[in-house]
């Protein structure tokens, strides 16, 4: 069974998707292969991802910040999905993929943030912990029907 990619975009892959790709990955049980990048990539992660991955059972070995340009490339591992973590419109840039991802948009942060402090980050990761679950296990968190964005795929149980 081929792993669908899912590539999670935010502004610095900083915090948002350093969070999701990890916990992602940590309860997908191998079923999807999850990465992260930014339109303009921080020096570092945010001093809170490790402490709220590690809370949860995830580690942050591994995870820095990279540009969404490595996805673009050749030979790197081609998104399946594309979730855009926060609005994106202001950095005026649009991303082609070859093989047509699906995007998807998650209101993770309504307003842009800098240097988001511990609070925002555990409220940023509850948030996306609360949109990965429900892809993980839709019926287990009250839909009714499997309406999230990833059920075409196949990524439930």
């Amino acid at each position: 069974m081929v792993k669908t990619t899912i590539l999670f975009v935010c502004r610095d892959n900083a915090l948002l998707g350093p969070l999701a790709e990890a916990y992602l990955n940590r309860v997908s049980s191998g079923m999807v292969r999850a990465f992260s990048a930014g339109l303009v990539p921080a020096g570092s992660l945010n001093s809170s991802v490790p402490k709220l991955l590690s809370a949860h059972g995830a580690s942050a070995k591994g995870l820095g910040p990279k540009s969404v340009d490595v996805f673009l490339q050749p030979h790197a591992p081609m998104p399946d999905i594309v979730v855009h973590l926060e609005d994106l419109k202001s950095f005026g840039r649009q991303l082609d993929w070859v093989n047509d991802a699906k995007t998807q948009v998650w209101d993770i942060v309504s307003s842009p943030y800098r240097d988001a402090t511990s609070a925002v980050a555990a409220d940023c990761f509850q948030k996306i912990r609360a949109c990965v679950d429900q892809i993980i296990d839709p019926k287990a968190h009250g839909a009714a029907r499997p309406e999230h964005p990833f059920y075409e795929l196949g990524l439930t149980a």
